[in-house]
């Protein structure tokens, strides 16, 4: 059985998905398996993000909800522990768009077409 690939955000390196469905994404700094949700959560979520004035309790519950479907609740929790949370980690909002962003495309491709 193929082990599940590496995306790297932020850097040249991004493979295709494992057998299992599984991706490993090095998150600025702190790998994760992660499922990629289906891609109307992620379409969702830029709509909202792409709004001249969006709400924010919409945005950042859509941003949540995707976070908890791509990471599953144990990971979920870390992740946004880092991203709201933590002001010393340089996790933020640009990476989990650019991860949506190249798991998108390995859904539809089966490779992410951007390498950053």
């Amino acid at each position: 059985m193929r082990q599940s690939s590496l995306i790297v955000i932020g850097s040249d390196d991004a493979l295709e998905a494992g057998d299992d469905g599984l991706v490993e994404v090095n998150l600025v700094g702190q790998v994760y398996r992660v499922r990629p949700p289906k891609a109307a959560s992620a379409m969702r979520l830029a709509w909202l993000a792409g709004e001249k004035n969006p709400n924010p309790d919409e945005l950042f519950g859509a941003l949540d909800e995707w976070i908890e479907k791509a990471f599953g609740p144990d990971q979920a929790e870390e992740v946004r522990r880092r991203m709201y949370d933590d002001d010393q980690d340089k996790l933020d909002f640009p990476h989990i768009m650019a991860l949506m962003q190249k798991l998108i495309e390995l859904q539809n491709s089966g490779t992410p077409t951007t390498r950053r």
